[in-house]
């Protein structure tokens, strides 16, 4: 197999340079073909599945998981997981957590900015209140979320969840 062949003349230049020099080094090329050539020669040896790129099956549930934690994660998981392979579970944690981050956006800064008024006129309701219980519910709603997902479950998260499946039905 010519893959075979040009991955062992690749380590093989690579000891005989650490030998003279110390150091071993590759370039991205290189790097890049061993790569490639180290998971054709396990796919064909029959180790992994061809769809288990690392050799893992979640069915989903680290997309699910990452996505619970807040932008970074959501991206995360949507473009490095579930872009490449779409699951059930996966999709389905990225509309939960997708709708449950953009109503918490909308609650806390949207009614603040409406309720400001009111609440700048009178002393008899302070916003610090208000803004910890929305906080405390979306924690609580964030948690019931977390937990489904380590589960591997499709629990809809209380209130939001079945909205959340409606709306972004293309995830």
């Amino acid at each position: 197999m010519n893959c075979n062949k040009n991955i062992h003349n690749l380590i093989g230049k690579c000891f005989v340079q650490e030998r003279v020099s110390g150091q071993a080094e590759f370039n991205g090329k290189q790097r890049e073909t061993i790569i490639i050539s180290l998971i054709i020669i396990i796919k064909n040896i029959g180790i992994m599945d061809s769809n288990e790129i690392f050799g893992v099956q979640d069915e989903g549930r680290t997309a699910g998981l990452c996505s619970y934690f807040f932008v970074l994660g959501w991206s995360l998981s949507y473009f490095g997981y579930h872009h490449t392979e779409k699951t059930h579970l996966g999709s389905f944690q990225l509309r939960q957590t997708l709708f449950l981050y953009l109503t918490y956006l909308v609650v806390r800064y949207g009614l603040l900015f409406f309720l400001g008024s009111i609440w700048l006129s009178s002393s008899v309701f302070s916003s610090f209140y208000f803004i910890a219980g929305i906080n405390f519910s979306f924690i609580i709603l964030w948690i019931i979320g977390l937990t489904g997902a380590i589960n591997g479950e499709e629990r809809p998260i209380p209130v939001i969840g079945h909205l959340a499946q409606a709306m972004f039905s293309n995830i």
